[in-house]
């Protein structure tokens, strides 16, 4: 119930009108384990349940091609149509894409190497060089970097506009966050260098391992369980922190 509760919700916020929400607890997702392993073991499982998701994919597109076929013309606003966009593709970018490419980028990476590092349409004189050369036909790693980049742009630009660019300008006071300072130090008299030093460490180092086991494994073990078991799966909930006076602290005040 609690997994059909939240893909209600999720599903509520694309659809008019809009519900509106009171400030209430919400339960942490994170895992909290006695030893590594175990976080290690208790993250993988909360991946699992994440990735089945995909199941989701089927059943809207199934719902947009039955309301597109029996839904009058009149009924499709703009929003309408692009809440549904929205919720396709949502679930296709979670689900399908990651996937898709990594598999793609390992045969073109395989074929890119056993033909002399060359891909057949796309030699040295190919007549659509920019066109072979941005789809990594000469060096599969290439379509990557401009992903990364803005991947790691967003994260620094989301932590220190969300979190430490009020902190320096005096707001919430009364916060978790600011009475833990985010728990950064200063790198030449800024927090900025801290936080993106630490976001390269992580994307350019850890996100490439990490998302194989977390990411693309989960995925295609979702993938067989929709196809071959209809769904069906035991769901195993992550251990949680228990709440403690400081932790019952507003995260968030004006």
């Amino acid at each position: 119930m609690e997994v059909l509760a939240r893909r209600l919700n999720c599903v509520q916020c694309f659809c008019p009108p809009r519900p509106e929400q009171d400030g209430h607890e919400v339960k942490a997702t994170s895992v909290v384990s006695e030893t590594a392993l175990q976080t290690w073991k208790d993250r993988w499982l909360q991946a699992k349940r994440h990735a089945q998701g995909v199941a989701e994919v089927s059943c809207i597109v199934l719902s947009a091609a039955d309301a597109l076929r029996q839904l009058p013309f009149h009924l499709w606003t703009w929003q309408f149509t692009t809440s549904v966009a929205k919720m396709a593709g949502r679930l296709m970018y979670i689900h399908m894409l990651p996937s898709c490419q990594f598999i793609a980028t390992i045969f073109l990476a395989l074929n890119w190497v056993c033909n002399g590092f060359q891909i057949q349409m796309c030699g040295s004189d190919t007549r659509s060089p920019l066109l072979c050369g941005a789809a990594g036909a000469w060096n599969p790693a290439w379509p990557a970097i401009p992903i990364t980049v803005f991947i790691v742009a967003c994260s620094i630009s989301m932590v220190f506009v969300v979190y430490l660019q009020p902190l320096e300008r005096g707001h919430f006071r009364s916060s978790i966050w600011t009475s833990e300072a985010g728990g950064l130090p200063l790198t030449c008299g800024s927090s900025f260098w801290t936080l993106s030093g630490l976001v390269l460490w992580d994307c350019l180092l850890f996100a490439g391992i990490l998302v194989l086991p977390y990411g693309i494994m989960v995925e295609i073990l979702a993938f067989w369980n929709v196809a071959f078991r209809g769904n069906r799966f035991e769901y195993v909930t992550a251990t949680k922190a228990l709440a403690t006076e400081m932790q019952n602290r507003p995260l968030l005040t004006t």
